[in-house]
């Protein structure tokens, strides 16, 4: 199931690429959705394949063409319905996405909330390592955003609020020209 689930969301993605750092080639957006099943999987040691198959699949109701119906029937209504929890609700504006994400945050299951951590996780990885055409201050402020809604969510696995942690330490850098590089 977990490579169906794979197969499924690589297709569901087909010709979606993440941002990054400009003039570098695009990522295909597969890669993400891999990375926050990785660190799941192999940075916290979660073995739940609903969990798995979830993060796997867990934009392609936002960001493609699938329904929940198909996931449903695909990979069973647990599945579907944690993908349907870590959706955004499309009714909400640009201006209040945050603090519905802050509020929503507080009501996810325990495997929403794992795939939502590994999730923030994942994106201020990429924030770090292949930052996108973005301001200093919108970096920072991404990383502020993460940790917000991070801090409101009822179930925190300790493993993935460490790697969090982790990766949120090293928002600020004496290098003025970008928002957060690791350290070597």
């Amino acid at each position: 199931m977990i490579a169906a689930a794979d197969a499924f969301a690589e297709h569901a993605h087909a010709g979606q690429f993440r941002k990054g750092i400009q003039g570098a080639p695009a990522v295909p957006y597969i890669e993400h959705p891999r990375a926050v099943a990785a660190i799941l999987c192999d940075e916290a040691g979660i073995t739940d394949n609903e969990v798995i198959i979830a993060a796997l699949l867990h934009d392609t109701l936002e960001d493609t063409l699938a329904t929940h119906q198909q996931l449903t029937d695909l990979f069973g209504a647990t599945v579907a319905d944690v993908v349907y929890e870590l959706t955004n609700d499309p009714s909400v504006t640009p201006e209040t996405k945050k603090a519905w994400q802050v509020a929503h945050a507080r009501d996810m299951s325990e495997r929403a909330c794992f795939i939502k951590i590994a999730d923030k996780t994942a994106n201020l990885r990429d924030i770090l390592d292949a930052p996108p055409p973005w301001s200093i201050e919108k970096k920072i402020q991404y990383f502020e955003d993460a940790r917000e809604v991070v801090e409101a969510m009822a179930y925190k696995h300790p493993v993935l609020m460490n790697l969090f942690a982790d990766v949120y330490a090293q928002r600020r850098h004496p290098d003025a020209d970008r928002c957060a590089q690791r350290s070597s």
